[in-house]
């Protein structure tokens, strides 16, 4: 007898990685895409997949769990943080902070990777249109409300390659600011909360900092916005539909890109389906502690002030110790922060 088609909602990241798992084991997927192709909403803008959240690294459990990584990709060893003075400090460490990737439907970005990976691997994908979860058995549709709001801009520039942070109230508003340049190519953005003014950080300002420390003139500037969903306790089910990604709450609370928690949600979405397993309880062995431990994080910097954030920015990288003070940050019990925290202080 035939196997009948699973059925996903969404084509990002955590959509494509349950459609090529599923497609993988032998199941036939069907996948609905409201825009025109994967990644489309996005303007190959740079990204990152962190490598201090979880334990194993992003491309080796890529490579493991049989999802490509073809895509156009850079380590990335060291970043610069402008301080609220406009200094450049340098943080390096002995292992990638992350690597970076472009989002979008172009070739070489990570988004059309995955989905022409998808299509190899048999599944169907059905561009515009949308299903709602009641209509799915995975719903990665994206985020449902806003926790989070992304502001910025891609550009064309002459400035050498690099990576920047920013941090501050007027221009990331309880979260961050980051520039990449990348061959010529760049993204500045801030990823911010809602204030009770309700008013963005101003663009214009990070901009000026961005120029005035980096020496780069931007060229060809595109604007771009999105919003993103993180919760303490993601919802996995909803209208007899597992969710995947943000459309269940599954993001880094801290400072992360989102990208790993998307695939890998999306990776045991498919298993529990394929397997006939508890997406519960697959989820709480590998992501779970690790949304509580970004989300304990969060309510602690949201708490800091910009000098204390420029005091301990400062302090982490004189001393080079910023990947493990993110690593520490992401363990997922109390006890093992404290203990990761005492070690560096």
């Amino acid at each position: 007898m035939a196997k009948r088609p699973y059925r996903i909602a969404g084509g990002g990241l955590s959509g494509l990685s349950a459609a090529i798992t599923l497609a993988a084991a032998g199941w036939p997927v069907e996948l609905y895409e409201k825009g025109p192709s994967c990644g489309a909403r996005r303007q190959a803008d740079f990204e990152g997949l962190e490598t201090w959240i979880f334990d194993d690294d992003p491309l080796d459990y890529l490579v493991r769990r049989g999802l490509p990584t073809s895509f156009a990709t850079r380590p990335v060893v060291n970043f610069h943080y402008i301080d609220p003075a406009g200094a450049l400090h340098l943080a390096e460490a002995q292992r990638p902070f992350f690597y970076l990737v472009q989002r979008g439907a172009e070739a070489g970005c990570i988004d059309r990777v995955f989905q022409d990976r998808a299509l190899e691997a048999g599944v169907q994908i059905r561009f515009g249109q949308s299903r709602q979860p009641g209509e799915v058995d995975i719903y990665a549709g994206g985020p449902q409300r806003a926790g989070a709001y992304v502001q910025g801009i891609t550009f064309s520039t002459t400035a050498a390659d690099g990576v920047y942070l920013v941090l501050g109230q007027a221009t990331a508003r309880a979260g961050y600011a980051y520039g990449i340049i990348w061959n010529g190519a760049g993204t500045l953005a801030t990823a911010f909360k809602s204030g009770r003014d309700k008013e963005p950080p101003a663009m214009d300002i990070l901009t000026d900092q961005f120029e005035k420390a980096t020496g780069a003139g931007l060229s060809a500037v595109r604007s771009f916005a999105s919003f993103g969903n993180y919760t303490r306790r993601p919802e996995l089910y909803r209208d007899g539909a597992l969710l995947a990604g943000e459309a269940a709450g599954w993001q880094d609370a801290l400072f992360g890109f989102g990208m790993n928690f998307a695939i890998r949600s999306g990776v045991l979405a498919a298993r529990a389906l394929a397997d006939k397993g508890n997406y519960s309880a697959l989820c709480r062995v590998e992501l779970t502690g690790k949304m509580s431990a970004s989300w304990a994080s969060r309510r602690l910097y949201e708490k800091l002030g910009d000098r204390a954030m420029a005091r301990i920015a400062g302090g982490l990288i004189r001393r080079q110790v910023v990947w493990q003070a993110l690593h520490a940050a992401a363990q997922p019990s109390l006890l093992k922060r404290l203990r990761s925290f005492w070690r560096l202080a």
